[in-house]
């Protein structure tokens, strides 16, 4: 058994507490795993408490094809926390 995947609006979503609260209601209407288990999330970690430098993205574009996309990082810089 599986979910539907996602449509086009998550992708470059940034994961917020939000966010987090929207998956969770998708996984009770829908089934998802909110892990990405089975559909596979893939994400760019763009700030952490180990980081020296968080990384900022200046530019993207998206691309879309059917039922799965990428963010493709263009331009991005190094900024200090």
């Amino acid at each position: 058994m599986f979910a539907n995947g996602f449509d086009d609006t998550w992708l470059g979503t940034m994961i917020t507490e939000e966010i987090i609260k929207k998956l969770l209601g998708l996984q009770k209407r829908f089934g998802i795993n909110v892990a990405g288990e089975g559909g596979e999330f893939e994400t760019l970690v763009l700030d952490g408490p180990t980081f020296q430098k968080k990384l900022v993205i200046d530019e993207a574009a998206r691309e879309w094809h059917r039922d799965n996309g990428v963010l493709q990082v263009k331009r991005a810089h190094l900024q200090d926390r």
